[in-house]
């Protein structure tokens, strides 16, 4: 008989060991970078989708057309969950258990992460939780701070972050590697990044009219001779990337939202591409200048062998481009009827949706479409580019340096498109199209030449933002937040487009309203009441002008 003898265990029965209580700060990365895509991207409960609608560049038929978005809708409400019971309490976590943990990077990470998620909640939302949020059930309802003050802190913040990733890596530590869905690891990457979020924050801070108290003209001047920031390539792109399986489903939200037919390529932003703008339109500022982007931004489904007369009643239709669109804020006798499967859509470059320069066309549907393997894009290359244009401008009064970063930012725009198309096996743009649409040639204007003809500052910045609106096409908040403290790009006025049928009863947006759950008409009692977002009471707090 073998006899066996157990004594001194301390096995605490109440405790699952396949269930910890604590989870791996390598894992909590992972899911808080996933909850930061999905939260802000272009899915149908990311805020993303809402601000895409509101730069004119998509449209639904939603309460974001017209302005009518409430604090009860998908973009807002489930949106603020997937951020704050998503993201910022993973972060948080994160923080905690690096610091005992001893694995800094970690806790560098996340920092930046968590600086960039409460960066862009202040830039949507204003004043927001923020010292007393990710507390989780120790603290259910957090108070609001002023926009303000979370972004002074958040200064404060990225410099914690970027010292922690520059400590040696301890030694038997695990250290970010595959769990880091953005970088891999990659701490140099994550350097530039805390450095190029900082000169975000600061274009921010000022605008055509006055710089906001926390803009600091020297760190600024730093940050623009910054060899991190000089030197930033594309793979430097934060970005979060996607790819095309259904099972598991990890193709980008966008994409799914596109193919259910459910998001439609903006009039507005056709018109501009196309060179095509109406009479009545307030946006002429690229007129002459015709977009090779378009095929790779633009899905056009009725396709030249469809006779364009067919289905039911149309309200735009570009007939000898096979464009089909329905115009934001109508009224008009053919809005409502269903074009689901022949409205155009956003294409390759938006979402992964279907390469198709021939025009062949087709109906829209999730298993024909694309891929789906796109990046949701957060800030590239392109984009640091005008931002660095726009600052020379402001800071430096270097109008020569300016238009050299436009024109530099216009090629990294093109290569961003070119990037992407070559993932997804479609052609790319040619390096002398890409030429003609930046320099123009003869009597054809390029952007370059807008540039030169702009005759004041303002008419140069108005070159460089919608510049930059038109190359994050997908990546629409920086846009949003552009217009706001700008003025630029210029948006449709539906009151003022030329058509009686178009009619506006809302102000633009200040703001994204709160989450409904959030305001104290429901559960948070230290919340505020939900804002009006079309009231100058509704504005964030840098847009000062």
């Amino acid at each position: 008989m073998v006899t066996f003898s157990i004594t001194g265990c301390n096995l605490d029965i109440n405790v699952d060991p396949n269930s910890p209580a604590t989870v791996p700060s390598a894992q909590l990365l992972s899911t808080a970078q996933v909850f930061i895509a999905d939260g802000f991207g272009l899915g149908v409960n990311g805020m993303g989708q809402i601000a895409q609608i509101w730069v004119h560049q998509t449209f639904q038929r939603s309460n974001a057309d017209a302005y009518g978005t409430t604090g009860s809708d998908g973009g807002t409400s489930n949106a603020w969950g997937t951020i704050y019971s998503g993201a910022i309490e993973d972060l948080e976590t994160i923080i905690s258990q690096s610091a005992k943990d001893g694995t800094p990077q970690y806790s560098g990470i996340a920092k930046l992460l968590k600086a960039f998620t409460y960066n862009t909640m202040v830039d949507l939302f204003g004043d927001i939780p923020f010292s007393e949020a990710g507390k989780g059930a120790a603290n259910q309802f957090p108070k609001f701070d002023k926009g303000q003050d979370v972004y002074a802190a958040l200064f404060t913040l990225i410099d914690e972050g970027l010292a922690e990733i520059a400590q040696a890596p301890p030694a038997s530590k695990i250290v970010p590697g595959s769990d880091d869905l953005i970088y891999g690891g990659n701490l140099a990457r994550w350097k530039a990044f805390g450095k190029a979020l900082k000169l975000r924050m600061y274009n921010t801070l000022h605008n055509t009219a006055a710089s906001h108290p926390l803009f600091d003209a020297s760190k600024v001047t730093a940050l623009l001779t910054d060899t991190d920031i000089t030197g930033w390539a594309i793979a430097n792109d934060f970005e979060f990337k996607y790819f095309n399986s259904a099972a598991p489903e990890n193709r980008n939200p966008a994409y799914l939202s596109v193919s259910n037919a459910g998001t439609f390529f903006s009039r507005y932003l056709y018109e501009i591409m196309q060179n095509k703008v109406a009479p009545g339109y307030n946006n002429h500022l690229f007129d002459g200048i015709v977009d090779p982007r378009l095929n790779h931004y633009l899905y056009r489904s009725i396709g030249s062998s469809n006779n364009p007369t067919k289905g039911n009643p149309r309200e735009y239709e570009d007939v000898p481009f096979n464009f089909l669109s329905t115009n934001f804020a109508s009224q008009g006798p053919n809005q409502g009827f269903d074009q689901s499967n022949v409205l155009s859509s956003p294409g390759l470059y938006y979402c992964g949706g279907k390469y198709d320069p021939a025009n062949v066309g087709g109906p829209i549907l999730v298993s024909t479409f694309g891929t789906g393997a796109v990046p949701q894009r957060f800030l590239c290359l392109y984009e640091l580019l005008f931002i660095r244009a726009e600052l020379e401008l402001y800071v430096n009064n270097n109008a020569i340096a300016a238009r050299t970063l436009l024109s530099q930012g216009i090629d990294a725009a093109f290569a961003k498109v070119n990037q992407i198309a070559t993932a997804n096996n479609a052609a790319t743009i040619s390096n002398a199209a890409r030429d003609l649409y930046r320099d123009g040639a003869g009597l054809t204007p390029g952007v370059l030449t807008k540039y030169d003809a702009a005759g004041s500052k303002s008419g140069q910045i108005e070159v460089i933002l919608t510049s930059k609106w038109l190359a994050n096409f997908g990546n629409p908040i920086p846009s949003y937040v552009d217009f706001r403290r700008s003025g630029f790009p210029k948006m449709l006025d539906p009151n003022n487009d030329g058509l009686d049928f178009t009619i506006l009863t809302r102000n633009y947006p200040f703001s994204f309203p709160y989450r409904q759950l959030d305001t104290n008409s429901g559960l948070n009692p230290n919340a505020p009441a939900q804002k009006l977002i079309g009231d100058p009471s509704a504005k964030v707090f840098w847009d000062i002008d």
